[in-house]
């Protein structure tokens, strides 16, 4: 991320920390009540309308297309001092750069190749121009690269405090005049709200643990790691899937089967029923046996312990990749969200995951796949619903290693063609996307 390696006017500068710009930015986007999320997703309904009347322009009438990029309005972001400056009473006119609504009005700078993501990420949308978005009711304005709704997005960075290409957070709110979400809350509230007794009986942090330490210390885990959240998150996710369809398989061969007349145990005999005793017990009797290791999440001495030496047995529990064996256990209505999200689908049920390569287990609820995905959160050290970042990866090494990785570290340290900054030969930066 430092100027001259992926980016001639780097991501960072000199000595800047990551971790401390993205820690200071979360900070400043708490004041204001706005998300990561609100901001990428105005960003990117503005850029999307501008480059769509940009093509449009292009395929009908190459004359006002030709105005409309007017050069002197075209911002050169590795040239600071070149970007033109407006206030409400220096505006330029509407016949240039494009216009969005009633208030805002957008300048694209097109350069030459694509900027790739520091973090490695598999990403060539928008990442070949520069705008500059324009309030003309204020007369505030933003300038950034394209790329950076996918670093909000999918990284929460803006950029260094010292990068030409930075889109400051208070600036975008204020030129895209975007509303407070009221219902963000303070890490004070958070943090009641994950205590023992309060969203979960077993809390999803400590009594006195900070949710902020916690996001911190697993954030440095995973850099060290080199494996990023939505890695965790997607391996997870494909692994339970996995499970789960064999379950849901299971369980429509239950469904499928005639009832038969007379009182019945249990709630699955209902579904269950049997055209003959036989099928049925044996139906009946391979569900009770893959539900044989459920984990008790809120007990965690009563969760089974695996190794080399001591494996559930191979008909127990849902075989996924070859390697991975898992176990659920279903409970009652969701668990919400402590961050007030919908409700999320997989929030009612725990699972146990055991690598039988290795003989390593982790356990967790499936809500922790939204946790990680969305809040960066594996729930605090003193949980017991905690998924422990490096346990994870351990057991889900082969389906993560799938993917690749690339950390922050390693990000910063990569070495490239810095195509930010880049002109064409002529030296204008116009032309068509």
């Amino acid at each position: 991320m430092r100027p001259g390696a992926y980016s001639e006017g780097g991501f960072l500068g000199q000595t800047e920390s990551l971790e401390a710009v993205i820690a200071k930015d979360s900070q400043t986007l708490r004041k204001l009540s706005v998300s990561r999320g609100q901001i990428a997703d105005g960003l990117e309904e503005v850029l999307q309308c501008v480059l769509d009347q940009r093509r449009d322009l292009l395929q009908s009438d190459s004359s006002e297309y030709q105005q409309r990029e007017g050069e002197c309005l075209i911002p050169d972001l590795y040239h600071p001092q070149s970007v033109p400056h407006f206030t409400a009473d220096s505006l330029p006119n509407t016949d240039v750069g494009y216009l969005v609504g009633d208030k805002l009005q957008v300048f694209i700078s097109q350069y030459r190749g694509l900027q790739e993501c520091p973090w490695g990420c598999d990403y060539e949308h928008w990442s070949s121009f520069d705008f500059l978005i324009l309030n003309r009711r204020s007369g505030r304005y933003v300038t950034g690269p394209g790329l950076i709704v996918h670093l909000i997005r999918k990284h929460h960075f803006f950029e260094g405090l010292e990068s030409p290409y930075r889109v400051d957070p208070t600036k975008v709110v204020q030129v895209l005049e975007l509303v407070p979400n009221d219902l963000l809350l303070s890490i004070p509230d958070l943090e009641s709200r994950m205590r023992p007794g309060a969203y979960s009986e077993g809390g999803f942090l400590g009594p006195s643990e900070s949710l902020e330490a916690v996001l911190t210390k697993d954030r440095r885990t995973l850099e060290e790691a080199q494996v990023k959240y939505d890695q965790v998150a997607d391996a997870l996710e494909r692994v339970l899937q996995s499970a789960l369809d064999q379950r849901d398989e299971l369980l429509d061969q239950i469904a499928r089967t005639p009832p038969k007349p007379g009182k019945l145990r249990t709630a699955l005999e209902i579904a269950l029923g049997s055209a003959s005793a036989s099928h049925r017990d044996s139906l009946y009797s391979e569900f009770e046996k893959r539900d044989l290791h459920m984990p008790d999440l809120s007990r965690p001495e009563s969760v089974p312990r695996f190794s080399l030496d001591n494996f559930p047995g191979a008909a127990t529990g849902y075989l996924v990749e070859g390697t991975l064996q898992v176990f659920f256990a279903g409970y009652r209505g969701l668990q919400d969200c402590p961050w007030d999200c919908a409700p999320i689908p997989w929030a009612c049920f725990d699972f146990l995951i055991v690598n039988r390569r290795s003989g390593e287990s982790v356990t967790g609820p499936g809500l922790i796949v939204h946790l990680i995905r969305e809040h960066q959160f594996f729930g605090g050290s003193e949980s017991p619903y905690r998924v422990e970042p490096l346990k994870a990866i351990r057991v889900l090494e082969r389906v993560i290693a799938e993917d690749g990785a690339t950390s922050a570290a390693d990000a910063c340290q990569r070495l490239g063609l810095g195509q930010r900054g880049q002109v064409f030969s002529d030296g204008k930066r116009g032309g068509g996307l």
